[in-house]
């Protein structure tokens, strides 16, 4: 059924939005394999480690980080600073992984803000900077100028 899903958005040419939780390195070689890089897309909620964010980002994919970029004991936020500045996405999982200081209650879209604040101040760059960044990058992979 995966095998399926990658081709239909190759025939269609619409982005994938895929969500892997511990298959990380059998989903990239997938999308490897089938040719995803024709449509590219993101990884959302991107949970993997650095060498497998490297791997998505070589295979033509953006990955999307919520709220544990906040969390003390995450890995998700190192993996978020090494991801380049074209291939990165905010986002929330809402109604789960809310950020801190909202963490353990309902997630809700409006927390991005705290993503982004709390992703900006640990990489040294203005919030606004990455806001424009993140929100170009949606823009552009979802084809939202038109």
């Amino acid at each position: 059924l995966f095998r399926r899903h990658i081709e239909m958005a190759v025939e269609v040419e619409l982005p994938l939005i895929l969500h892997s939780r511990g298959a990380e390195d059998r989903m990239i070689d997938l999308l490897i394999e089938m040719g995803a890089r024709k449509v590219g897309g993101v990884l959302h909620c991107f949970g993997g480690s650095v060498d497998q964010a490297s791997r998505a980002i070589d295979a033509g994919f953006c990955l999307g980080f919520g709220g544990t970029v906040t969390f003390k004991n995450s890995d998700s936020l190192q993996v978020a600073m090494s991801v380049p500045d074209d291939r990165l996405l905010l986002e929330t999982d809402c109604p789960y992984l809310a950020p801190v200081p909202f963490r353990g209650k309902r997630n809700e879209p409006a927390y991005v803000k705290q993503i982004a604040e709390h992703l900006a101040s640990s990489m040294s760059i203005p919030f606004e900077t990455l806001a424009e960044r993140t929100t170009s990058n949606a823009v552009r992979l979802f084809g939202l100028e038109a």
